[in-house]
């Protein structure tokens, strides 16, 4: 798979890709702050253990989708101050 896009449209490509990143971040935490309000209320036993392992997988897989998310937008950053750097130079 190939990204087409002209080099003066990176810039902002990138910047709505950090910026979708950091949406899904803080809906993550809205969504760990209502999973902690849940698990410290009266609920208990084997469903709200149950839960808390769930929920905390699930927390686990989208925190790395994240981080990968934000990598990416480091490297790709990285490669296209490189590309314009070398059209000018």
């Amino acid at each position: 798979m190939a990204l087409k896009i002209d080099p003066s449209q990176a810039p902002q490509f990138l910047n709505d890709i950090q910026t979708s990143s950091n949406h899904a971040t803080q809906a993550l935490q809205q969504v760990q702050e209502l999973q902690q309000q849940m698990l410290v209320s009266n609920w208990q036993g084997d469903s709200a253990g149950r839960y808390g392992k769930s929920s905390s997988a699930q927390n686990d897989d989208v925190e790395q989708m994240i981080t990968k998310l934000q990598n990416a937008v480091r490297s790709a950053e990285g490669a296209v101050r490189d590309m314009i750097a070398a059209d000018q130079g």
